[in-house]
């Protein structure tokens, strides 16, 4: 592209606002152009961060606008495929929030207009840009770990007397709940650190009477190289955000943890490498003290504007998708990573909904709308 400058349009500004302000002065070769929601005041506040940043309220003036080269979706999760599919007929470009779409099915049709069009597509995990997460990558390829046999995933978010605070984990629409909004997450971390999953199983719980969709789930993923990761979310608790992964290696045991949400704080959460053997103390031999733990956390730099620019995940996220587009570069982040791990979402829910495991890739259509219709019944709803 002849202009080094990726103009961009946010589509849906309710959430990204406190996600993505802090970064927008920061952008070297993107820039926002176009702020769109149907709440017009919710793309007027994301507006005012960005001088010159033009209002809409409906999406069709946001394809028909000449100066945007692409479009950042982060609607709600049922919308994600109908915009995707008109912005690649406009001949714009896609990055969209996960999840990519509710079904795989979905995911496919996005994928296959983008491919028929010629324009590129890719997904928000900006945990992979998180430099906490980098580092976890780091340190398991150059062996500090050993072999990773296993992975624990605690992720729990206090909202569970705010049903409406975000329709995409309350409303029946999205044909899935908490795990659909935060599983991709850790499922991605999981496929990342440890590889390919290849079976998946796991309990849904609705906890709160009034939610439509589960607000508890335990999924248990079989990896290709031996490995297994299970992963915990909730929205039913009463303490802080908690957000915590273990890492069990042949060699050290990773811990990584966070007391706040990683998607809002510039903080990287607190890392700790246990390392050799545990010895035992004292006559009764019940004390242990570890040989070896290190402190790995990647601490901030000094000075804030160097540590934005160098690590907020936001902020490399928008850099690396517009550098690809203009450069004409594979993504490192692809389509296909997000579409395998909503395989995964959609695997749990059947597992859950049917008492098996499930293998992966699924040689059956998994009918989730059948599914959400039904997750009233009693085996899957908590009795109070």
């Amino acid at each position: 592209m002849a202009d080094e400058t990726l103009k961009l349009a946010m589509v849906g500004c309710g959430a990204p606002l406190w996600m993505y302000a802090s970064v927008l002065k920061y952008m070297k070769c993107c820039k926002f152009v176009v702020a769109m929601d149907p709440q017009r005041e919710a793309a007027e506040k994301f507006a005012g961060h960005t001088p010159g940043c033009k209002v809409y309220t409906e999406y069709e003036d946001v394809l028909r606008n000449k100066d945007v080269d692409a479009v950042v979706i982060a609607s709600p999760s049922w919308y994600h495929e109908e915009q995707a599919v008109q912005a690649a007929a406009a001949g714009k470009h896609v990055l969209c929030e996960k999840p990519l779409a509710p079904s795989t099915e979905a995911c496919d049709r996005m994928i296959n207009a983008c491919e028929k069009a010629g324009v590129r597509i890719t997904v928000l995990h900006m945990k992979r840009f998180n430099k906490a997460f980098r580092k976890v990558r780091w340190l398991i390829e150059q062996g500090h770990l050993g072999k990773v046999f296993m992975m624990r995933s605690e992720w729990d978010e206090p909202s569970q007397f705010v049903i409406h605070h975000n329709r995409t984990r309350s409303d029946a629409m999205a044909m899935g709940g908490h795990f659909q909004d935060h599983g991709p997450h850790t499922v991605d971390l999981a496929r990342w650190w440890l590889g390919e999953v290849e079976a998946v199983s796991g309990v849904i719980r609705m906890v709160n009477p009034k939610m439509p969709v589960e607000d508890l789930a335990v999924a248990t993923l079989e990896h290709e190289n031996g490995a297994i990761s299970v992963h915990q979310t909730t929205v039913y608790t009463f303490r802080q955000w908690f957000e915590r992964y273990q890492l069990f290696g042949s060699e050290g045991t990773l811990v990584v943890h966070g007391d706040r949400h990683t998607s809002s704080t510039l903080e990287a959460p607190k890392m700790t490498l246990h390392k050799g053997p545990v010895h035992h103390i004292g006559e009764a031999g019940v004390e242990l003290e570890y040989s070896n733990q290190m402190d790995v956390t990647p601490y901030n730099a000094p000075v804030i504007d160097e540590e934005i620019t160098a690590n907020h995940q936001y902020l490399r996220e928008f850099e690396t998708f517009s550098e690809c587009i203009l450069q004409d570069k594979p993504f490192p982040v692809t389509v296909h990573d997000s579409r395998q791990t909503i395989a995964v979402v959609e695997a749990l829910y059947y597992s859950a909904f049917h008492d098996k495991k499930v293998r992966l890739p699924i040689q059956h259509k998994i009918d989730l709308a059948e599914i959400f219709s039904q997750l009233g019944q009693e085996k899957l709803r908590f009795k109070m």
